[in-house]
C-alpha cells in the first residue's frame, strides 16, 4: 500500500509517518529526506490513501495573513484532491473550530471540509480534531502542554476560559489507521473524553509530572497577544478509541522520559 502524508514533518504529520511507518506494508511518502511543495507537488505514483495534515495552524496567524492561510488550508486540499483517482482514499485533518467559524482558520477549515463533496467520485474522510499534544522528539515546536511541563512547579497564571477537547496525537494516529483498514468515510470526530480549559488542563498537567497543581493560577483576562476571537467552548465526541487527560499525559510523559 502507497500512502502520501502531506505535511508529514508537522506535529502530528510527524506522529502519523511515525506511527505508519512501523507497519512493513506500507510505503510511505515523501521519503523522510524529501521537502516538497504541496502545492506543486506531482505525484511520483498513484497512492491508495492520501493523508492531509498540511495546512497553517496558527490562529492569530492566519488572520495577519490570510493569503497565506487560504493557499495552506484550501488551495492545498484542491491540489491533493485533483491529483487523486477513484481508488485513493483521502483524509483530511480538519478542525473542531469548522462548528464556530468566528476566525479566519476556521472559516478556511471550514471551506477545506465543503471543497470535499465537489470530488463525490473520491473516497473521502474529514477527521475533525481538537487541542492536540504529545511528544514526537526534542525537535518538536513548543506546544501549551511541553511549556506547562518545563515550568517545573512554578506558579504559573493560565487562561481558564475557551474549553476544548484536548487529543493526545497517538490516539489520532491509531484512529487514521483504522480509517484507512476499514476505509471509512464521511466526517468524523477524533478528539479526547475530557473538555477542559487551559487552566483545567495545566492542573492535570503538573500533577501527572509531579508539581503542585495549586501553582496553576486561573485567568480570566483574554491574552492582549490573542488578534482572532476563538470559541468559548467547543465540545465533541469521538467516534473512535481515545483516552482522557491523564492516560495521555502519562503517556506523553513516558515518551519524554
Amino acid at each position: 500500500m502507497k500512502i502520501l502524508v502531506a505535511g508529514h514533518k508537522g506535529f502530528l504529520g510527524k506522529k502519523i509517518y511515525s506511527f505508519l511507518s512501523k507497519n512493513k506494508k506500507i510505503d510511505l511518502f515523501p521519503k523522510q529526506n524529501e521537502k516538497p511543495d504541496y502545492l506543486n507537488y506531482i505525484f511520483p505514483c498513484k497512492f491508495d490513501a492520501v493523508i492531509n495534515c498540511a495546512g497553517y495552524a496558527d490562529v492569530d496567524g492566519c488572520e495577519k495573513n490570510k493569503k497565506k492561510a487560504f493557499e495552506s488550508n484550501v488551495i492545498l486540499v484542491r491540489k491533493l484532491l485533483e491529483q487523486c483517482n477513484k481508488k485513493t482514499h483521502f483524509i483530511h485533518i480538519s478542525s473542531d473550530y469548522v462548528l464556530q467559524p468566528i476566525n479566519y482558520y476556521a472559516q478556511t477549515k471550514k471551506e477545506a471540509e465543503e471543497l470535499l463533496y465537489e470530488f463525490p467520485e473520491i473516497d473521502w474522510c474529514s477527521l475533525r480534531v481538537s487541542g492536540l499534544y504529545g511528544f514526537n522528539d526534542l525537535n518538536d515546536k513548543s506546544s501549551f502542554a511541553l511549556w506547562v511541563a518545563s515550568q517545573k512547579g512554578k506558579k504559573i497564571t493560565v487562561l481558564d476560559s475557551n474549553a476544548l477537547n484536548v487529543t493526545l496525537i497517538d490516539d489520532i494516529a491509531l484512529a487514521i489507521e483504522k480509517i484507512i483498514q476499514e476505509k471509512i468515510t464521511g466526517i468524523k470526530n477524533c478528539v479526547g473524553k475530557e473538555c477542559l480549559t487551559k487552566y483545567d488542563f495545566a492542573k492535570k498537567i503538573y500533577s501527572v509530572f509531579g508539581f503542585n497543581s495549586e501553582n496553576i493560577i486561573p485567568s480570566k483576562e483574554i491574552p492582549s497577544s490573542w488578534i482572532a476571537e476563538r470559541p468559548e467552548k467547543i465540545e465533541l465526541k469521538s467516534d473512535f478509541k481515545t483516552k482522557n487527560a491523564e492516560e495521555g499525559l502519562k503517556e506523553m510523559k513516558k515518551q519524554i522520559m
